[in-house]
Order: C-alpha cells, then sequence, then structure tokens
C-alpha cells in the first residue's frame, strides 16, 4: 500500500503551512517568492554547496544529540590534507638544516 499523502507541508523558506493538493507534487514552498528567496539564498553565498551540505548534517547531527552541542564543524579534509603537507614540508625543512652534510 503506497504511503499516505500528506495534508499540509511547512514551506521550506518561512514556514508557513501550506495545504497540499490532492493530486500531483508534494510542494516544498508556499509561493514561487519563497522559492526564488531558497535559489537566492543557495546560489548568492560565500560557501560552496559541499560547505552548506557539510554545515547542515552537522548541525542535525547535533540536534540529535549525535555529537555534543559545542563541537565545532571539523574542517573539510582538503584543509586537513593542505595542513598536514605544510607540517611535513616544515618538518623536512628543518631535517635538511639539522643534518646538513659538511663540506669537504
Amino acid at each position: 500500500m503506497p504511503d499516505r499523502r500528506p495534508r499540509f507541508i511547512h514551506c521550506a523558506t518561512c514556514d508557513t503551512k501550506v495545504k497540499v493538493g490532492e493530486t500531483g507534487r508534494v510542494p516544498t514552498y508556499c509561493s514561487n517568492a519563497c522559492r526564488q528567496a531558497a535559489f537566492y539564498k543557495n546560489t548568492h553565498t560565500p560557501l560552496s554547496a559541499d560547505d552548506r551540505r557539510r554545515i547542515e548534517m552537522w548541525e542535525l547531527l547535533k540536534d540529535g544529540g549525535v555529537v555534543p552541542a559545542d563541537m565545532p564543524v571539523p574542517p573539510k579534509r582538503s584543509e586537513v590534507i593542505a595542513e598536514l603537507k605544510a607540517e611535513l614540508k616544515d618538518i623536512a625543512r628543518e631535517a635538511r638544516v639539522v643534518h646538513k652534510p659538511k663540506p669537504k
């Protein structure tokens, strides 16, 4: 038996209660204005889509009690890799200075 169709939804932008029609797609927004506001918000931010998704997932984990509420969002893997590469370069540079061969 198919899932029941919801009678009402809450707009994803303004949280207004919206009646769902008997047929057709279940709406996400209450109006075109809210749809456009969501589009503008998602396309005119300095964060990439991956960053927004990562932050949203982290907020869900915090809301669900999976991670502590005061724990910050972990850095992206690419940032961690860049930091590790920089540390390795520093270590290699120090090793060359410390173990520099004596001239003959």
